[in-house]
Formats: C-alpha cells, structure tokens, sequence
C-alpha cells in the first residue's frame, strides 16, 4: 500500500519538495481549480516532469490514473477507445482450458486449497518449534537459577564481563548453551569449577603456599637401628653375664648398680653379705660399650621423635592452610593410619631404651607416609592451579565461564538438550519438506495465472462489456445513445444514436467524461485492453464529474465508493483510492458514509492556493469539507487572518456567498436592492464584487478572460460586510465568522 508521497519539481507547489503524508487505503483531496490536483495524476501517470517518490507498506503497486487527459486520450482516436474490448474468435480448447482452471473446485481452486492445507500443516510445525523452545527455555532458566542460588559465585559467567549477559536472557542463555559441543569434550566437575571461580571472578583472592609432603625417616643412617633387633647385656667375658643374661634382668641390674655403693657391702635386694669382687664384677659387665650402645638407642629415640613431630606439624598445616584443596575426610583416615603407626614405633623405642636386652621391630610407616602424601600431592597441584588462576585472571575468565557453561549446557542439561535437538531435527525436517511443497504449488498458481492471460486474449470478447456498460447507460438516463461494435476497427467501438453513427466531438462534455469513467471502471477490473499485470492497483482518480448532471453525478459517486469498498480486501484488484476534486458536492458524495460504513481507513487532505507563495498539502484529521457554502465562509476567515489571496479568488468567494444566501436562501434580494442602502463609493466596489454575475459563466476557465481591478482586499472586505450590515443580516455574517472581529 501507498503509505507516502513525495512531488518534486511541480510549479504550482514550488521548489521544495511537498509530502502528502500517511496515506490510507482510500484517501481524499480537495483543492480548487489551479491548485495542482491534475499536476499529481499527471505525475503518477507518469506523463509529466513532475517526479514522485512513493514509500510503499509492502509490494509496491501499479498507478492507474483517470483525469482530464485520460479522457481525451481514450476518445481521441477514430471515434473508438483503443483497446477497450479484446476481440478474436473464441478457441473452444482453450476456453474449455480456462474452464478447467477457473471453475470451482478447479485446478486453481485444488492447488490453492491444497497450498492452504500445507500452510495451516506449516503454521501447526512454527507453532510446535515456538512451544518447544518456549519450554526448554524455561527449564534452562530453572536449572540455572538452581545452579546459581547454590553457588552464587558461578553466576559471574553468565553475567559478568564477556559472558554476553547470557543470564538476564531466556532466550540468550538457550542459544548460547545449543552452541556448546557435547562431544569428547571433558565436562567440568562443580567442585573445580567453584575452587577455580573462588581464584578467577574474586578479586580478593590470592595465592597459597604448597605444603611440604611428608619425608621418610632415614633408619638405616642412624647408628641404634642395628641394635634393636639385638640385646643389649654388657662385657661377654663378665662372670655375671651368664647368669643376668639368662634372667634377661640386665636392665634391672643396670638399674640397681647405683645402690651398691650405699650398701654397705650388703645386697640392696636380698640384704645378703656381697662377695668382695662384686662391685668389680658388676663394674666389668656394664663397660664402656655398653653405655655406648644405650646412647645410641636414646639418640635413636630423640631423632624419631623430632621426626614425628615434624609430620604432624605438616599434616597440621594441610588441614588448616590447604583445607580447600585437599580432601580433609581422606587426610583424616591417612593421618590416624600413619598416627597408629608413629605411636608404636615411639612405644617400641622406648621399651627399648628402657630393657636394651630386649630385641624390638619397628613398623613400616612407608604405606601410611605414601598415602598421607598422595593427598599432599594432589592438594598441591590443586594450589599450583588456584595461583596460576589468580596469576592470570584475565586470561583464565574466557576458559573459566565456557568451562560453567559447559557445565550447565551438558552436565545438567544435556539429555534435556539432546531430545530438544533430536525432536528439532524432525520438525525442521518437516518445515523444509512443506516449504518445499507449498514453493511447488505457489509456482503452480503462478503458471495458472500466467496461463490465465494468455488465455483470457484468446477467449475474452468485447460483448460482454459492451452490454455491462450500455446497461449502466441506460439506468442512469443516457438512453439516447448506445455503444456498438465498430465496423471499421478491429477491438473497437462506435457510439450509436438512434440508428446514426456519431462523430465523439458530439458528445457533451458530461457524456464523454461518463463514458470514460465507465471504461475506467472496467479497466481496473482488468476486464478493458490487453492487460498483463494482475498485481495490486492504486486507482487515481482527478475529478470525474466535470459538468454532469445531478443522476450522473450520483452514478459516477456509487462505482467510486464501490471501488473503496473493495480496496478493503487484501485480494482485491484495487487495493487503493485517491480522489481528487474541487467540487463540493461530489466530494461530499463519495465521502459520506451510508449505514455500516464505518469510514476506517481513510485519510483527508486539502490543498492550499496561495496568491504570493507556492501551493501547499495539509492532513486533517477528520473531513474537513463540510459543505460548499461553510468552506467559503472558511477562506473569508483565513483572509481576515492575514492569509494571502488573490483578488481574483477573493472576489469570487465573496460573490458566491452573496449569491447563494441573499438570492438561493434569502428569498431573492439582489444588487439593486443592496445598491439603494449603499454610498457611492460602496456602490462603485459592489459592482466591481459582482461583475462577473452578468457574464452568465461559471466555467472552471473563467479566470482567465477577467482582469480584476485594483481594490483592495481589505475594501472588497469592507464591502462584503457592508451588505449584510445594511441588510439587516450582520448576525449572520457573526455567526459565520464564529465571533472574528471582521474589518469596518
């Protein structure tokens, strides 16, 4: 549809481009004659320099333009319209084959219908894909929302800086994640994803020292390992050393030695007499080496201990440093293992320093160490990665926020994603196969109509709008004259009254302007001439009514609203209507609204003739053309405004007024009467206001055999309001005027 148009370079409206703005599916414009109405149709019928710019509301449509120049054009050559009829014998196959196409339930019908039942079928599929999508992007919306409520530290990508802001969208969000390949890719654990988001996205995060692993202790390099597994009992060649070894009491000898030398001689055990080379005996058996040897298992002793101590303080350090990188339920089993361990060696060591006889084993704590280290280790590479995330934060956001995506998209979504992409698949199978389909039919339609053109110059005779129009003639009282068959041009026609061929230039100007209204009419019905083009019309239509009576005038009015109320449909032929005109009484014909008219729709215009500046277009927003006699009284105004007129025009609004209230409605006072109230100067300017009445002329042309006089707008004025003034009759000038305070 038309939508706006744009004249450049028409004189009548100046340099400047001029807009006729929102148009409508019929629009109306009014101006007086010489305001450019024909200067427009002559443009849109491409017959004129004048050049337009249309801005289209869809496909653009085709001009067809009625005025004065049409008419003269289609009644100009050899008393026929060229073209009007197509003539030619019929050719029963293909009229038969128009048949077979048009009738219903036809092959045009069979291909519509089945074109419409695909389309519905398609309509269904777009309506199942949008129900799909609209349910997957509620569930994805619900699964992220969970996921973030959780961990509220994942929702950095999803909506902080290079996430796209996927997670303030529905729509965002589902497309973003249908990207995401759920190959071979390895999908994230939540667990990384929080301890790599927690070194990322805070900004306040910073680097961990690893913890040491627990180092073994170096039996072997300690000088007492040899000894446990052997008794420690004093000098071999000791006489007492058969006797205590065999007791396995030198322990508890070595213990009691101290008591001897304040004895007196007496055994601090049994009270016995001691044998003079006791205390020498006893001194021989527990030598140097001994002591020695008992040294050693102390040192032993001291050194495992630190060493014990040192573990824990590293397994104590991993649970309160390192506790967000290592498994603490894992580390606690492994430490009370390697613990158990620890303790018993301790145990063992002591039992040993305290019985040296005695032969000990020390448990292996290399199992227990292993496995307490596996979990240092793994806790370190966990550490080294937190560092080198919070060491390239900027670098590590990207891979971090597809990483969470991926974990949503696959992890948690994946299956519901996979029966959403494999039940997609079928639909777009299923809209490409119908697409295809309704492509093959809509090319079928367009053969068909094709073939509808050829086959309508084959078949289509003249007669049957030949008789639609004598019709027409004879109910609206054209019944001297008829159209006939010409028998001197093919495709033509010859005008027939009573029994006499006619020559057109005896036609009167009202039957010439009818009759090729009527060819009109039928021409944008595609039923005159060898049409092609069976797009969409605009029909331009530049006052039809020139000097027809009133029961033409009403015909003509008809097939106009008509053509409207037709264009209302978005299959009709004309999808559009422009009307122009200057004349009050037709314009208010074709705009008046009968009952169920509900005037959508429609746009008005008028067209402003200026005397001193260009012609100008303004849009109202309802008809502003009433009637003939307020419009006039409406120019009166905008004159008194300051608005500048012509005389010529000026004058002529200001007779007809007079003319029509003083003599049609005021019972017949004329200007002698008005002439007996008047001065002589005021009589002097009444005539000049009323020379033209005694021409008898109201012809459109009358404008240019009269040359005003040199008064003055604002005397014609004076004059004007004189009359009603010395008639007893200025009330009414007030009440036209709507209170403007006229001239005096």
């Amino acid at each position: 549809m038309l939508q706006q148009l744009v004249i450049v370079d028409a004189p009548c409206f100046g340099s400047e481009p001029v807009t006729i703005p929102s148009l409508e599916r019929s629009s109306f414009i009014f101006g007086p004659n010489g305001s450019g109405k024909t200067s427009i149709s002559r443009a849109l019928a491409g017959e004129s320099d004048t050049t337009i710019l249309p801005s289209w509301l869809g496909l653009p449509m085709g001009f067809r333009v009625y005025n004065h120049d049409f008419v003269s054009k289609i009644l100009a050559e050899s008393s026929s319209i060229p073209g009007v009829f197509v003539l030619g014998e019929k050719n029963v196959e293909a009229a038969k084959r128009l048949e077979e196409i048009v009738k219903p339930k036809g092959e045009q019908d069979r291909t519509l219908d089945a074109k419409t039942a695909l389309e519905k079928t398609l309509e269904k599929n777009e309506m199942a894909e949008a129900d799909a999508v609209s349910a997957l992007q509620t569930a994805t919306w619900s699964a992220y929302k969970n996921l973030i409520d959780q961990n509220p530290i994942l929702n950095h990508a999803f909506t902080g800086i290079g996430s796209g802001n996927i997670g303030k969208s529905k729509k965002a969000l589902v497309d973003k994640l249908l990207l995401i390949e759920t190959g071979s890719t390895i999908v994230p654990e939540l667990e990384d994803l929080l301890h790599d988001a927690s070194a990322v996205f805070e900004k306040t995060s910073a680097s961990v020292d690893e913890i040491p692993v627990v180092q073994y202790f170096d039996f072997g390099s300690k000088a007492g390992f040899s000894l446990l597994a052997e008794p420690i009992i004093g000098s071999q060649s000791a006489p007492l050393r058969r006797l205590i070894e065999k007791l396995s009491s030198s322990s508890w000898v070595a213990s009691g030695r101290a008591y001897i030398d304040h004895s007196d001689g007496t055994c601090p055990f049994c009270q016995q007499k001691l044998p003079s080379a006791f205390a020498s005996e006893l001194a021989a058996m527990f030598d140097d080496q001994y002591e020695s040897q008992v040294n050693q298992i102390t040192e032993l002793q001291t050194d495992f201990a630190e060493w014990k101590n040192s573990v824990l303080a590293i397994l104590d350090l991993a649970q309160q440093d390192a506790s967000g990188f290592i498994e603490i339920d894992s580390l606690q089993v492994a430490r009370r293992n390697l613990e158990q361990v620890l303790v018993t060696n301790i145990k063992n060591l002591e039992l040993k320093k305290l019985n040296p006889e005695l032969k000990i084993d020390i448990v292996d704590e290399q199992k227990a160490i292993d496995d307490v280290n596996f979990l240092l280790k793994s806790s370190n590479t966990k550490i080294k990665n937190h560092n080198d995330l919070v060491a390239g934060r900027n670098t590590e956001r990207p891979e971090l926020m597809e990483r969470c995506q991926r974990y949503l998209g696959v992890k948690l979504l994946g299956e519901l994603f996979k029966e959403f992409q494999k039940s997609k698949a079928k639909r777009d199978s299923t809209q490409t196969k119908l697409e295809q389909k309704i492509g093959v039919h809509q090319a079928t339609l367009l053969k068909l109509e094709e073939e509808k053109k050829q086959l309508h110059r084959s078949v289509e005779s003249s007669l049957p709008v030949i008789a639609q129009i004598n019709s027409i003639l004879t109910r609206t009282g054209f019944t001297s004259f008829r159209i006939v068959e010409s028998d001197k041009l093919a495709d033509g026609y010859m005008l027939d009254r009573d029994g006499e061929v006619l020559d057109e230039h005896s036609l009167s100007e009202g039957e010439r302007t009818f009759i090729a209204f009527l060819y009109f009419y039928h021409w944008l019905e595609g039923k005159a001439g060898n049409e092609q083009d069976t797009s969409q019309l605009v029909a331009v239509i530049d006052d039809p009514i020139s000097s027809l009576d009133a029961d033409v005038l009403f015909v003509v009015s008809s097939l106009i609203r008509t053509l409207i109320k037709r264009s209302e449909s978005p299959t009709a032929r004309v999808g559009q209507v422009i009307v122009l005109t200057h004349n009050v009484y037709f314009h208010k014909e074709v705009t008046y609204l009968r009952d169920g008219d509900k005037g959508q729709n429609r746009s008005y215009y008028t067209i402003r003739k200026n005397a001193d500046t260009a012609n100008s277009i303004s849009k109202h927003v309802s008809n502003p053309i009433t009637s003939e006699y307020r419009r006039l009284w409406g120019e009166v105004k905008k004159t008194i405004d300051g608005e500048p007129t012509s005389n010529i025009g000026l004058e002529n609004i200001l007779r007809r007024i007079l003319e029509t209230y003083f003599r049609v409605m005021g019972g017949g006072i004329w200007d002698k009467e008005f002439e007996t109230v008047m001065s002589a100067e005021e009589v002097y300017v009444f005539r000049s206001l009323f020379s033209w009445i005694n021409e008898g002329s109201h012809a459109i042309l009358e404008d240019v055999f009269y040359s005003p006089s040199e008064i003055t707008q604002d005397t014609y004025l004076k004059a004007f309001r004189r009359v009603f003034e010395a008639t007893s009759h200025l009330a009414h000038y007030d009440m036209m005027l709507k209170g403007k305070a006229s001239l005096h």
